[in-house]
């Protein structure tokens, strides 16, 4: 399975609320978004922007998707490690998966995945072949 212990759980819960057979990508970043900045107003102590900047530069937060940590910030310029701008507080490897419809009116929560291998559900089809 493609889910670790916290994704799983929130995916069951997901799909007993909803009645869905599955569970959309976008819930599961929007579940971890929320549960990032609620943990980063808690260890800010406070709602003030500045102090959650801070906060959201020291987390590490066990997430649907993963460990979610952003190194680069305030204390880390991302040029220290020969990266641009663009990586400013971005968070460095997400997962990420390839997928592909491959049926019409095909839900998104069933596509086919084609990357990494370690989550493929099948092989790309390409046009033509």
């Amino acid at each position: 399975t493609m889910y670790n212990e916290r994704a799983l759980k929130m995916a069951n819960d997901y799909k007993a609320q909803t009645g869905k057979s599955g569970v959309e990508s976008y819930a599961l970043e929007a579940y971890d978004s929320i549960g990032v900045i609620a943990q980063a107003i808690n260890e800010a102590g406070s709602t003030n922007g500045d102090a959650i900047v801070t906060a959201l530069e020291n987390i590490s937060h066990d997430g649907t998707l993963g460990r979610i940590y952003f190194p680069y910030g305030s204390k880390k310029d991302p040029s220290a490690d020969g990266k641009g701008d663009e990586w400013w507080h971005q968070w460095p490897d997400p997962a990420i998966t390839m997928v592909q419809y491959q049926k019409e009116g095909e839900p998104s929560n069933t596509m086919t995945i084609v990357f990494p291998d370690v989550y493929k559900t099948g092989d790309p089809i390409y046009i033509g072949n």
